[in-house]
């Protein structure tokens, strides 16, 4: 995995906490 997709990954990731949160 290059860092862009790993950007990318945690950028979901943290998008989905925050649904999750709300």
């Amino acid at each position: 995995m290059n860092p862009n997709e790993q950007k990318i990954h945690d950028y979901v990731k943290y998008s989905n906490a925050s649904k999750t949160l709300e």
